[in-house]
């Protein structure tokens, strides 16, 4: 089973992986590749929150783990209630409220 797959990616007359990636359009491959990144950065930072907590800001593990529950909770439940208020208001309307809010914290 084995010798046949690496015969065909070594000795066909088109890879296995020329063939994969002809089956698709260019959109699809970046797609993918940006959610795979996406995917890292979420599970990247969800980590490091965790430690982070817990070694800088002297949070106990129990406490780290809750404030992170937290967090990862409001994360998926965040963009139904930003959907609900851009149906409401607009989305140019919300955007630059939450601009506003946004600058006002950095200034």
């Amino acid at each position: 089973m084995h010798t046949k797959i690496f015969e065909r990616i070594l000795c066909g007359k088109r890879s296995l992986f020329a063939q994969l990636k002809a089956g698709f359009q260019p959109s699809f491959w970046v797609a993918n590749g940006m959610e795979l990144f996406e995917r890292l950065a979420y599970y990247g930072q969800a980590t490091i929150l965790s430690v982070f907590l817990r070694d800088h800001l002297r949070f106990d593990e129990v406490e780290a783990g809750q404030l992170s529950s937290i967090f990862g909770g409001l994360i998926y439940f965040l963009p139904i209630f930003a959907g609900a208020l851009a149906d409401k208001f607009g989305f140019k309307k919300l955007s630059l409220l939450l601009s506003l809010f946004w600058l006002s914290d950095i200034f």
